[in-house]
């Protein structure tokens, strides 16, 4: 099914018919690797459904969340200009997600003017979203971060009634900032 909050379901309708039989949806299970840091993504990746996390390894050596990714989501972008992922992903619990092999999409030229736009827009978005949960975790308080957190959440989600990621994909989350 097309959606308006997917970076391939804004594709003007001819585009969208070329890519429609290269798309390919799957389910996620809960610790699923999508990504490895460092990385040339072969396949780019939007989430129908579901929570990714973002994960970073840092100049030491260790591993730490840096966001949360929801539905319409792209991962993979960077695999397009063949550079390496700047992060790891990983879902947070069971979901949908919509692929196309890049390979194959730039050898049948479907790679045009409104596919790029569609792609730096969808940049500026997740870069936003990241830009939102630094501010987050830098907001004085732990209600007030909570508060925030559950608004991100929300907006992630498109909805007011928020579904929570698993108390203990959550658990570790903190776990591992602390």
């Amino acid at each position: 099914m097309r959606s308006s909050h997917c970076l391939l379901g804004q594709l003007p309708a001819p585009a969208f018919q070329q890519w429609l039989p290269h798309i390919r949806e799957r389910g996620l299970a809960k610790g699923q690797k999508l990504q490895a840091q460092g990385s040339v993504a072969r396949e780019f990746q939007v989430i129908k459904i579901g929570f990714v996390l973002a994960i970073r390894r840092g100049g030491d050596g260790v591993q730490r969340p840096v966001a949360l990714f929801g539905n319409g989501h792209a991962l993979g972008s960077p695999g397009w200009l063949q550079q390496p992922s700047a992060m790891h992903f990983e879902a947070l619990g069971p979901g949908r997600i919509c692929c196309v092999d890049i390979a194959t999409i730039t050898r049948r030229g479907l790679v045009d003017a409104a596919f790029v736009r569609a792609l730096a827009t969808s940049y500026t978005c997740n870069n936003a979203l990241l830009a939102e949960w630094a501010h987050i975790v830098r907001i004085p308080g732990v209600l007030r971060q909570l508060a925030a957190t559950l608004m991100q959440l929300a907006a992630l989600q498109s909805s007011l009634l928020v579904r929570l990621p698993s108390q203990g994909a959550l658990a570790g989350q903190a776990h591992e900032q602390a």
